[in-house]
């Protein structure tokens, strides 16, 4: 069996770690693809790993979720995912901006794409009202 955790059925199936019976029986999709285990709720943490895999591993995590990787606080963790990524028919809860980023903008951790402190601020400071980006950016400057 796999670790609850977000992970794609399909290479889980390739590699012969589940049949699909356990994948129907014991996991429930996230996003196309991508799964967990269906005693769980997923957290926001789960469900950006989640998108990250949903994007074959190519796109790079922005907005909120990527605060919350950096440690921000009082985050709604029912919010989308937002990502830096090229396909326009994103799932729901994920928001896919078709932005480019520069390489220094965005660093792996943890083995998935965020952008860096100072751009997931950018991002938030230009996104919905200015109360909640002023929120989100003093919750972000005391976590980095």
């Amino acid at each position: 069996m796999l670790p609850p955790g977000p992970f794609r059925g399909s290479e889980a199936l390739e590699q012969g770690r589940l049949s699909r019976h356990q994948l129907r029986t014991h996991y429930r999709p996230v996003f196309p693809d991508v799964y967990l285990a269906k005693t769980l709720v997923p957290s926001l943490r789960q469900r950006t790993i989640a998108a990250y895999l949903w994007s074959q591993r190519e796109g790079v995590v922005t907005g909120v979720a990527a605060a919350a990787f950096h440690g921000s606080k009082w985050i709604d963790h029912a919010v989308d995912v937002e990502m830096l990524y090229r396909n326009p028919r994103s799932p729901r809860g994920i928001v896919v901006r078709r932005e480019s980023v520069p390489e220094a903008e965005f660093r792996v951790t943890r083995g998935m794409a965020l952008t860096t402190p100072a751009r997931t601020g950018f991002d938030l400071a230009r996104r919905g009202d200015v109360g909640t980006a002023i929120a989100r950016l003093d919750a972000l400057g005391r976590a980095t």
